[in-house]
């Protein structure tokens, strides 16, 4: 057996099948080890995938919390793009779960569940009123459906966002409160101070994650009703 596959590896060639009538079964190549037969015929199946760089990988991904905050992940393309003009084969890769082979597949099956719940519900009418009122699937609450957990997180970045920026007028006033005063005890003027610039420093970060998310999940809904539309008319 040994034998067998030591001559198969020194030969450097695979062996063509041959086709048409005169092909004969193709035995497996644990069936050809086994009985020490000849050179093993070697089948492709598929193409082998390409195997992307991992240098072409997004790192963001594997960015930490203040990489991410402060977009310091992205300073790489920022002085290649200072030193020459960008082109594709500098740009990074899409995160799996940003590109449409994810996000298409998600909003199709919750369209399904959408079609299969509203046929249901028409037939119950049906079964009470002959002349019932048809009704379409809603493609909101299919989009709702998919993408409700991160909408969620967009509108608490903005509600955060709100929160923060009704905050540093309030703190403003007791600062000037303070100044007009003129106490003794001047800590207090540290800490309204301090205090203020934490809040603007908050609500910049938040605001820039809210833009993010809320410009990256429009894209995410857009992909996803171009590619079902594009099924639907490709089928």
């Amino acid at each position: 057996m040994f034998s067998s596959l030591g001559r198969w590896r020194a030969s450097g060639s695979y062996q063509r099948l041959p086709r048409g009538p005169e092909a004969q079964p193709v035995q497996t190549l644990s069936h050809n080890f086994l009985h020490d037969s000849q050179d093993p015929p070697l089948i492709p199946t598929r193409k082998a995938p390409e195997v992307r760089g991992y240098e072409k990988c997004s790192p963001e991904k594997s960015a930490s919390f203040f990489s991410k905050m402060t977009y310091s992940w992205f300073s790489r393309i920022i002085i290649l793009g200072y030193k020459k003009p960008l082109e594709r084969e500098d740009l990074f890769e899409l995160n799996e779960s940003d590109s449409s082979y994810t996000v298409c597949p998600i909003f199709e099956k919750q369209w399904r569940k959408e079609v299969l719940k509203n046929q249901e519900r028409q037939k119950v009418k049906s079964s009470f009123h002959k002349e019932a009122h048809t009704r379409k699937p809603s493609l909101l609450r299919a989009l709702w459906n998919t993408f409700k957990f991160v909408l969620i997180q967009v509108a608490l970045f903005k509600v955060f966002a709100d929160v923060l920026s009704f905050t540093s007028p309030l703190i403003m006033k007791q600062m000037i409160i303070f100044c007009e005063h003129r106490p003794d005890f001047g800590w207090s003027g540290y800490g309204y101070a301090l205090a203020l610039f934490v809040i603007v420093f908050l609500q910049t970060l938040i605001l820039q994650q809210y833009q993010r998310f809320n410009m990256l999940t429009s894209a995410k809904i857009k992909t996803a009703v171009i590619g079902l539309i594009y099924k639907k008319v490709k089928d």
